[in-house]
């Protein structure tokens, strides 16, 4: 599908340099599309626009099979070729001949939905930023909605950001993995509390919102329990929030503070 309305933006983008197609085409053409294919959905003159935005954005690839030998670099980056360099008939739309861009951040334009890509246009003009949501939507599994919102917290801005000693604790790829997994600040603003409101207070709500506080700490995040019990020489301490990462495969503890923090 993502194929078809890449080449009908393509068709139109052409006629319209080539032939002085002007906007009035577009009503006339959904209209007509309509008429011949009344079992079909999807064009919309609306998304027939859409369709001519998705190739003005990506016009720089084509449909068919990319030059594999060209593309893969040990560094899996793509060559910096220029687009006048590659036989533009071979391609694929999954393969954005753009040299900063590494393979596997290419590949996900083919491997999100209309939908989704028709939010990131409209929301996300900055092209790198784009492809960061779109590698976020294949990994986390994030929905229409769920996009919304976290482009609307800018959560790229703050992924990543968290002051940590990881470098000091944990080992060289644990604390690679560590330092991208969590994020500053953290929003929580699907909670229900007043403004002034206790740790114990904070705790609960974030239980009772636990699938929308999972959706904010990012995928590979498991709940344990709360007020988890641990025994250190003899005594014993309650974990205010405990978690299990299943990609990291660590518990991760969380202590909910509203002064100091006392380990």
């Amino acid at each position: 599908m993502l194929a078809t309305y890449w080449d009908i933006g393509k068709m139109i983008h052409v006629r319209q340099q080539l032939e002085g197609w002007g906007k009035g085409v577009i009503p006339r053409l959904a209209a007509d599309l309509k008429n011949e294919l009344s079992d079909a959905k999807g064009f919309s003159e609306r998304n027939i626009l859409r369709m001519l935005t998705f190739y003005k954005e990506y016009q720089s690839l084509t449909i068919g099979q990319p030059p594999v030998a060209k593309l893969e670099k040990e560094d899996n980056l793509i060559s910096p070729l220029s687009v006048s360099e590659l036989n533009t008939e071979e391609i694929s739309i999954s393969q954005l001949p753009v040299a900063k861009f590494q393979l596997n951040e290419i590949q996900l334009i083919t491997k999100i939905s209309w939908s989704h890509h028709v939010i990131l246009m409209q929301k996300i003009k900055d092209l790198p930023i784009r492809f960061w949501y779109m590698k976020q939507v294949v990994e986390q599994g994030w929905s229409r909605d769920t996009l919304v919102v976290q482009i609307k917290s800018k959560v790229h801005e703050r992924q990543g950001t968290l002051i940590n000693n990881f470098d000091k604790t944990l080992a060289q790829t644990d604390s690679n993995w560590a330092k991208h997994l969590f994020k500053d600040p953290y929003i929580f603003d699907f909670t229900t509390l007043e403004t002034e409101f206790t740790e114990r207070e904070l705790e609960l709500n974030l239980v009772k919102h636990v699938e929308k506080f999972l959706v904010e700490l990012g995928a590979g995040f498991a709940f344990v329990g709360r007020q988890y019990k641990l025994e250190v020489s003899d005594r014993d301490f309650y974990v205010d929030l405990l978690f299990y990462h299943l990609k990291m495969r660590c518990f991760i503890v969380i202590e909910l503070k509203k002064g100091e923090f006392l380990p």
